[in-house]
Formats: C-alpha cells, structure tokens, sequence
C-alpha cells in the first residue's frame, strides 16, 4: 500500500535513559552565579550583594581555568 507509513510504537524518555544511567543529568551539576560567588569568597546568604556582569564574568573565568576544562 501506497499510504501506509511507520509509526513508533515505543517512547524511551529522556528521564527513564537519565534514572537507568544510560545518559548524564547534566542539571545535576549545576551551580548558580550566586552559589558560586557565595562558595569562593565565603560569604552568608546575608553578605550576597552581587552584580550580575561582575558574577557572569567570575563564573566564565572559573569555568575556563578549571583544570578538568584544560585537561
């Protein structure tokens, strides 16, 4: 037949492949600018007074000098 067309009939999703370890959660590993800023200067939740430029340039630096990012 001309019109007969395949359909799938099985959805593996993206959470059943993340819960059965088949791909990594990359959400999992996430940190905020405000986490990150917080965890390197020491600072309560109370201290955090922070540009978001002056954090989104702190993070980027991090981020390329880390040496996992430069192995």
């Amino acid at each position: 037949m001309a019109d007969e067309r395949y359909v799938a009939f099985h959805l593996y999703s993206m959470h059943q492949a993340i819960e059965e370890k088949f791909i990594v959660d990359v959400l999992a590993s996430q940190t905020t600018h405000q986490t990150y800023y917080r965890l390197a200067n020491g600072l309560s939740s109370e201290d955090l007074v922070l540009p978001k430029g002056k954090a989104a340039s702190a993070l980027a630096r991090f981020v390329s000098l880390h040496p996992t990012n430069l192995a």
